[in-house]
């Protein structure tokens, strides 16, 4: 999402409302292929007449993240009162996402796909001297396959495009915005490949801490089977400046749809 320039007139609130839970949701349709379900947490800064104008993903599974925030930017909230100032208020939402029942061979095959490629992405927890992250990834994989590496932000955050792909989305819905991705054919990721890009976070956002996430999705050109490898970091701030945090919560290797009559 697009950074938000918001009006003078609305103060941010100093804390987010308390987290509100829903029922279980089914999860998008690449997700359900990989056999990933899980909790989304998001932070919804929302206007004085209830407007969702921007979202920030605090607890993530990226796969499913797309999704949370389409639900989130259809709500309403109630507005301001008209005898209070007009005031910017956060509201922190959870959703929860069906995690398929454990088939062990599903399981097996999973590991099976997940063993026939590689994933490395090398990321400072600290920008360099222009005051950017800089990643460099290698990848393996094999000549069937197309390897998409998919770059999600926080608000405000910039990331570099340089010699990107079409923009990729986790959601069905027509019209989500799409993530920066950069491609790799079978023969580069049969023969080794790698890539970079870098990111700046801004001296100041609306949200505390957020998250980067990116996904490195290897997709079977002949049958459209998938592997998916994590990496999620949240980006928070301390005295030196930003600081990425690893999240040992992303998954570290999904495939799907290990029957592809489902």
């Amino acid at each position: 999402m697009p950074p938000l320039a918001l009006a003078i007139s609305l103060l941010l609130a100093a804390a987010p409302t308390p987290g509100a839970s829903t029922p279980p949701l089914d999860p998008p349709a690449i997700a359900r292929r990989l056999r990933v379900g899980g909790v989304v947490t998001i932070e919804a800064l929302v206007d004085e007449e209830g407007i969702v104008r921007a979202t920030n993903i605090v607890r993530s599974q990226p796969l499913l993240d797309d999704a949370a925030v389409r639900r989130v930017l259809a709500m309403s909230f109630p507005p301001t009162a008209a005898d209070t100032p007009a005031v910017a208020t956060i509201h922190t939402l959870t959703f929860e996402f069906r995690t398929p029942d454990a088939e062990p061979m599903a399981d097996a095959w999973a590991e099976s796909r997940c063993g026939e490629t590689s994933f490395h992405l090398d990321l400072a927890p600290r920008p360099d001297s222009t005051g950017r992250f800089a990643a460099r990834w290698q990848a393996d994989g094999l000549v069937s396959q197309e390897l998409f590496v998919i770059v999600l932000a926080p608000d405000g955050v910039a990331v570099d495009t340089t010699g990107s792909w079409t923009p990729q989305r986790f959601n069905d819905e027509p019209g989500t915005p799409g993530w920066p991705a950069w491609r790799l054919d079978g023969r580069a990721l049969k023969a080794g490949g790698d890539g970079a890009f870098s990111f700046t976070v801004p001296e100041t956002a609306w949200w505390d801490a957020g998250r980067i996430a990116v996904v490195a999705l290897f997709r079977n050109a002949f049958d459209g089977r998938m592997v998916a490898r994590e990496r999620v970091w949240q980006v928070e701030r301390d005295a030196m400046g930003p600081l990425l945090v690893p999240d040992p919560r992303a998954v570290p290797c999904a495939a799907g749809p290990w029957d592809t009559r489902r």
